[in-house]
């Protein structure tokens, strides 16, 4: 086998030309092996020019200050201490939606921190890690729903749910919303009426990672253009929109799905649609996607969110961030 990947036929070419009676079936160090090494140096770089428009955000797009430390404790503490005013504690459903084959303590430690902070009783997690299609994690959370809230395909918006979506939870999130079925991926009445979705960097224009390894199908659907992501968007849009206010949380560092890459397409000039939030953060240059759901900035603000009180984070600063565009 050649090198790259071709049958050899024991007439490589070599210093010599084609035919030259070499039959080792590799190229020599004369102009064939220039021309891999080149060949390779330019996929590489290519390579990496895609990576960083996936990832870094556009130059001069605003980002949302973060308070500090010492104010976050303060609102965490406030949270905890005080029910919402609005009496949503009792009756407000949750549904928190677990990452891409990530363990159950993902998704069951930011349910315990926005049970403290949000008071509220009924919230449903689910994570799904041994599931590799569509099909397997929406028939997951669609079992859980029927367990927890038998009746809930029927609800209308006044039984709507807040829905919180790690990663690739966000785009499971939207599927409920418009009823996909997991097989065909059609729009069907089954679906889960949601009052409000925060995703938390959810690959909703597909995910950097997933253009380079795809270990199963459901990582091969999250990738740009895929089919999963083409039913959802034509699904909204042929339902005439969402239907509920989404706020897509995205981080610089985010090497696995990408700062632009985690908000959803919405108006026409690519920015936020009625009554949506996007909210650009500066995340850590190691396990920046990993950590998001335990950020304290981050939950506090989803918290507030979810409680009907003012985010901690919206207002923007007006320092430009670096980068390539995208």
């Amino acid at each position: 086998m050649r090198p790259d990947g071709r049958q050899n036929d024991g007439r490589d070419q070599g210093s010599g030309g084609p035919g030259n009676g070499r039959r080792s079936g590799w190229p020599d160090a004369g102009g064939t092996v220039r021309a891999v090494v080149r060949a390779g140096s330019e996929r590489a770089a290519a390579g990496v020019m895609a990576v960083c428009r996936g990832v870094l955000p556009k130059v001069g797009r605003a980002e949302h200050a973060e308070p500090g430390a010492e104010a976050l404790r303060a609102a965490w503490a406030e949270m905890e201490r005080r029910p919402p005013a609005d009496g949503e504690a009792g009756g407000g459903r949750l549904l928190v939606l677990a990452g891409y084959r990530a363990p159950w303590v993902q998704v069951r430690n930011l349910e315990r921190s926005l049970v403290r902070l949000t008071h509220r009783r009924e919230v449903v997690a689910v994570a799904y890690p041994t599931a590799g299609t569509v099909a397997g994690v929406l028939a997951r959370v669609r079992a859980a729903l029927d367990e927890a809230w038998p009746g809930w395909p029927g609800w209308t918006d006044g039984h709507a749910v807040d829905v919180v979506g790690v990663s690739m939870g966000g785009l499971v999130g939207r599927s409920l919303a418009m009823g996909l079925d997991g097989e065909s991926l059609a729009a069907t009445e089954r679906r889960l009426a949601v009052r409000r979705m925060i995703t938390l960097c959810s690959p909703h224009r597909g995910a950097v990672a997933a253009e380079w390894v795809r270990p199963d199908a459901l990582a091969g659907q999250m990738r740009a253009g895929s089919a999963w992501l083409r039913a959802i968007n034509a699904a909204e849009t042929g339902g005439g929109g969402r239907g509920y206010p989404l706020i897509a949380y995205t981080q610089t560092a985010d090497w696995l799905v990408g700062a632009s890459r985690s908000v959803p397409e919405g108006a026409p000039d690519g920015g936020p649609g009625p009554g949506d939030a996007h909210v650009h953060l500066r995340g850590r240059l190691v396990m920046s996607h990993f950590l998001v759901s335990s950020e304290r900035a981050v939950l506090v603000d989803v918290a507030r969110r979810l409680r009907g009180e003012g985010a901690v984070m919206d207002h923007q600063s007006t320092r430009p961030r670096s980068g390539a565009g995208s």
